[in-house]
């Protein structure tokens, strides 16, 4: 009765499916032996292996299935095992609810995705995969495009946390660290990303297409690369501005406790180290933060605070080069309580 459904179990290995199985199954292994010496004694490792195996099975399913509804199974496998997977320490009330909304905003993306497929499949008359693609001119042009495009998309935007469905993707981030970098940055957030591919052929090229997909992507990008890296880089210069007035003005950071200037440059403390040897280290600690804030700053327009954060911060590393004399010989700077 499964055929007579449409449900054929297919698969189709082509380049774009070989290039995701080899993603997905080699940085699979990674996580495998990664998890095991991460994971402590106490936790159900055998829990654990099969919970990420059924994910990973369910990820090769579905960029090798030639069958949408086939395909679809394997869509909502990854669901599930995703689910398990982040909370996997059910201990934690963080995990639970990453697990809780993962499973809400994907699944529901995945119900919208159903109807798109079969909506799909009555167009071209055929749910393989393999047909579909070849019937990309009469689905463009058909009335019920639309919708099956609205509604794909949907199920895609929501798998791979496009904006404005990101929000479930940092309280994911609560579960073990071989999870999230196994389901968050190599494999599940792909899945979209893939099943646009995939159907490129048959729903792209369009302009309703470009106007949806465009600025999703867009403002994903500016939501999810600009504002960490500003926090990243802001994080940085804090770092490099502590660690340059402790060489400079003569502090032990890692003992907390103050070395007097002129000790410190006549090399009488405890770990002496010559001024040039320090001012050589600290000119290749500047170089990657000058750098990282420079590839960013035209991102951000003049005036707005991140610009600002960044200017600022820009600005007292400069003033303070210039200065550093007076202070290494005449401030000796205090950090933390000795």
């Amino acid at each position: 009765w499964l055929p007579s459904l449409g449900l054929n179990v297919n698969f189709m290995l082509d380049g774009l499916g070989f290039l995701f199985a080899l993603m997905i199954l080699g940085i699979g292994l990674l996580i495998i032996l990664y998890a095991r010496f991460y994971l402590s004694k106490n936790d159900p490792m055998g829990n654990f292996y099969s919970y990420l195996l059924l994910f990973q099975g369910a990820m090769v399913g579905i960029v090798l299935s030639d069958n949408i509804l086939l395909l679809l199974i394997f869509w909502e496998l990854t669901s599930l095992s995703s689910f398990l997977l982040i909370g996997y320490w059910r201990h934690l009330p963080e995990g639970r609810q990453g697990a809780r909304m993962a499973l809400t905003v994907t699944g529901l993306g995945g119900l919208a995705m159903i109807g798109g497929m079969l909506i799909l499949g009555q167009i071209a008359g055929s749910y393989d995969i393999s047909v579909i693609l070849t019937q990309g001119e009469a689905i463009r042009a058909h009335d019920m495009y639309l919708p099956a495009l609205i509604l794909i998309l949907l199920g895609a935007f929501t798998k791979s946390a496009q904006f404005p469905f990101h929000f479930w993707l940092p309280h994911a981030m609560a579960a073990p660290t071989p999870v999230s970098a196994y389901l968050h940055s190599a494999t599940m957030v792909k899945a979209g990303v893939f099943l646009l591919a995939r159907l490129y052929p048959a729903l792209g090229g369009s302009d309703a297409w470009f106007w949806i997909v465009a600025p999703t992507g867009l403002a994903t990008l500016l939501k999810h690369r600009i504002d960490p890296a500003l926090h990243h880089v802001e994080h940085i210069g804090a770092t490099f501005r502590r660690d340059l007035l402790a060489e400079i003005g003569g502090v032990d950071v890692h003992r907390k406790r103050q070395v007097p200037a002129g000790d410190f440059l006549r090399g009488n403390h405890q770990e002496p180290t010559g001024f040039f040897e320090q001012a050589a280290e600290l000119r290749q600690r500047l170089q990657p933060v000058l750098v990282g804030s420079l590839s960013i700053a035209p991102l951000q327009p003049v005036g707005t605070e991140p610009a600002t954060v960044l200017l600022e911060g820009l600005r007292e590393m400069v003033l303070l080069g210039l200065r550093h004399p007076l202070l290494a010989l005449e401030h000796p700077v205090v950090i933390g309580q000795g």
